[in-house]
């Protein structure tokens, strides 16, 4: 192959770049230049492995950049096979061919993305903390225009705020033309993801513990690491997105559902519950500070009324709280104290009313339910609200403690049974 023949292998591998070009015309035109042997083949073979490699095909591509190593030790092929190592998660020889691409190149050619790419591996392998200590990232004028948010973006990743990384990268991404940043910006993120997706049970703890602290800030940290993967302890993510619901994180936690593939009938219903709690928590946030101190007081004085047996009294409350707050609790309340009063056909329509926009009561609303259908001999409905409490039970298990604990002060169920008797 003459110089001129190199130069057009030259302007073939740059056209590799242009995601204009057609890929199946560069390749032709490679195949058609490639010589059997000499440095040039070595120049013809890693411009298709790189062509394959941008097209994504990294067992082809793989196959030809180890023809062109087999021929004379080289870069470009020692690089593409170290990124198709990391592709293929096997970080153990990524290093390794980094660490030949190193002993090959003089300190001064290793590239940036070369370098956090080695310190991103080795965190990986060895744990130790992501840092760039080549020169280039200080002296390199292009580099100097985005020192401050990759340092950013390395505090992240050793942080293990992903999320946060991956938003700093993209941005870099989308200045890369104009500040002159040419890194491999796929590769690191992908590597990003590798990190987020080795630290998942990470995560779960942090999760775990931010729920038992009613941490939300921490737990919607923990979510955001978490949710983009395929989830692992889905009962634990959906109840702590119900308490991010509860508590003012609406917006958060519907973007969060969007990224969530529902696989089951009942994390279905969840979701009904979830939000219900973003609206009923967007109605109590519209309450004036006298409503709120009301809604408290009238919560207080029907327990009161109900422990007292005083059952038409704590209606009373309880009709009245509904009115002036319209907070759905008070169905709950009121089909609760109208069971209590013996009045089925009440307590039925309010609790079913309370089914509808309820949130932790839920697992209370179907027990009272239940005995309802049992007392009238609706065994379907008994079956249904039966399954309900296991599922609810699974999720508001703390309520549920303290509701049966009420019902034991009240001696409801043993009343109800007596009346059945007599």
């Amino acid at each position: 192959m003459n110089k001129s023949e190199k130069i057009r292998v030259i302007k073939l591998r740059n056209r590799i770049y242009n995601s204009e070009e057609n890929r199946e015309v560069l390749l032709k035109e490679l195949y058609a230049i490639l010589p059997k042997e000499g440095e040039n083949e070595v120049l013809v073979t890693n411009a298709i492995a790189r062509l394959y490699y941008e097209e994504k095909e990294y067992g082809k591509a793989k196959t030809y950049y180890k023809r062109a190593l087999k021929k004379v030790k080289n870069l470009s092929s020692l690089l593409g096979l170290c990124k198709i190592s990391i592709y293929e998660q096997d970080m153990p020889k990524a290093l390794e061919y980094l660490q030949l691409y190193k002993v090959e190149c003089e300190e001064e050619n290793v590239f940036f993305d070369t370098a956090i790419m080695e310190s991103l591996l080795k965190h990986f392998l060895f744990n130790e903390p992501i840092k760039i200590s080549n020169p280039l990232f200080y002296f390199n004028i292009p580099l100097q225009n985005v020192y401050e948010p990759f340092h950013m973006l390395m505090d992240c990743l050793n942080e293990k705020r992903y999320e946060e990384a991956k938003s700093i990268l993209s941005k870099l991404e989308e200045q890369k033309e104009k500040k002159k940043v040419y890194v491999d910006f796929s590769l690191l993120k992908f590597m990003i993801l590798f990190a987020q997706k080795k630290d998942r049970n990470y995560f779960y703890t942090k999760l775990e513990s931010a729920l038992e602290k009613k941490d939300y800030e921490s737990i919607l940290y923990a979510l955001k690491e978490i949710v983009p993967f395929s989830l692992q302890k889905r009962e634990t993510v959906f109840y702590a997105l119900f308490v991010l619901a509860k508590n003012g994180y609406g917006k958060e936690v519907l973007e969060l559902l969007k990224q969530i593939k529902l696989i089951t009938k009942v994390e279905i219903e969840f979701i009904k519950v979830i939000e219900n709690a973003i609206v009923n928590q967007k109605k109590s946030s519209l309450l004036t500070e006298e409503q709120q101190i009301y809604s408290k007081e009238a919560q207080k004085q029907g327990r009161f009324a109900l422990v007292k047996q005083d059952f038409k009294k704590a209606l009373a409350i309880y009709e009245d709280a509904f009115k002036n707050t319209k907070e759905p609790l008070y169905l709950y309340y009121i089909g609760k104290t109208y069971y209590k009063l013996n009045d089925l056909k009440n307590a039925e329509k309010y609790l079913n009313a309370y089914q509808k926009v309820g949130e932790e009561k839920l697992s209370k609303a179907n027990l009272y339910l239940f005995h309802i259908y049992k007392i009238t001999g609706k065994r379907k409905e008994m079956t249904r609200c039966a399954d309900n409490i296991s599922f609810f039970n699974r999720y508001f298990k703390e309520d549920w403690i303290v509701e049966i604990k009420k019902d034991q002060e009240e001696n409801v169920f043993t009343k109800k049974k007596k009346n059945i008797e007599e």
